[in-house]
C-alpha cells in the first residue's frame, strides 16, 4: 500500500486542509524556537491550542452522533438473535456503536481523524463497562471502526439491546468467498482456456 508521504508529498501532509498545514507548520517553527532555547510556555501554548481544536472537534461528534436512532431493522435483529441465543447458549455477534462513523479517507483533517477515533474509544468504553453476559476472551475491538465483537449469552444479549451505546447488532458469521459466479461472469475461464495464468 502507498502512504501519501510515500508519494512525495510536500512534508507528507498531502491530502490535508490547509489548516492543518498551518498547524503543522506552527509546530515546526514552535519546535525551532524551543530548539533555540525559546520559551517553554510557546510549546505549551500550542499544544493547549490543538488540544482545544481536538476537544471541539470531539463535542462536535458526540452531538451528531447522538442523534442517531436504531431503526427497525436493528429491532428484528435483536429478535432474531434472541432466538438464536434461546436455542444455542451464546452466540457472536458484532454491535455496532453510536458513532457518527465516516471512512477516514474521507475526513478533512487530521483533527477530526483524532476526534472520531476518541468518539469511538470512548463508546466502546462505556458499553463494555455496562455490558453482562459475555466471553471476556472473545471480545475484538478495533480502533478505528465503531464496532465491538463478542460472544454473548441471554443476559449478554440483552445488555446491548437496553445500551444507548448499540445503534445494531448482528450474528458475527464467517462467509466462504465463492468463484461460482464471478469466474464466468468476468471472463477468466476463457482466458485460463487460452492459456494465461495469473
Amino acid at each position: 500500500m502507498i502512504t501519501r508521504r510515500e508519494k512525495g508529498s510536500l512534508f507528507g501532509v498531502a491530502g490535508l486542509g490547509s489548516r492543518a498545514l498551518v498547524m503543522t507548520l506552527v509546530l515546526v517553527v514552535v519546535a525551532g524556537v524551543l530548539a533555540r532555547g525559546g520559551s517553554r510556555m510557546l510549546a505549551s501554548q500550542a499544544q493547549d491550542e490543538g488540544n482545544a481544536e481536538v476537544s471541539a472537534a470531539v463535542a462536535r461528534k458526540q452531538q451528531e452522533s447522538a442523534k442517531l436512532v436504531r431503526g427497525a431493522e436493528s429491532v428484528a435483529h435483536f429478535r432474531e438473535l434472541a432466538g438464536k441465543v434461546a436455542e444455542k447458549g451464546i452466540i457472536p455477534v458484532i454491535a455496532r456503536l453510536r458513532v457518527a462513523y465516516r471512512a477516514e479517507g474521507e475526513l478533512k483533517v487530521a483533527t477530526e481523524v483524532r476526534a472520531q477515533r476518541a468518539v469511538i474509544r470512548s463508546v466502546r468504553v462505556q458499553l463494555m463497562n455496562e455490558v453482562a453476559g459475555y466471553d471476556p476472551g472473545s471480545v475484538k475491538e478495533y480502533e478505528y471502526l465503531p464496532f465491538v465483537a463478542m460472544s454473548v449469552n441471554a443476559a449478554g444479549l440483552e445488555s446491548l439491546r437496553v445500551s444507548e451505546q448499540v445503534l445494531d447488532i448482528e450474528e458475527d458469521m464467517v462467509f466462504r468467498t465463492s468463484l461460482e459466479q464471478s469466474v464466468p461472469l468476468i471472463g477468466a475461464n476463457n482466458a485460463w482456456a487460452s492459456g494465461y495464468t495469473g
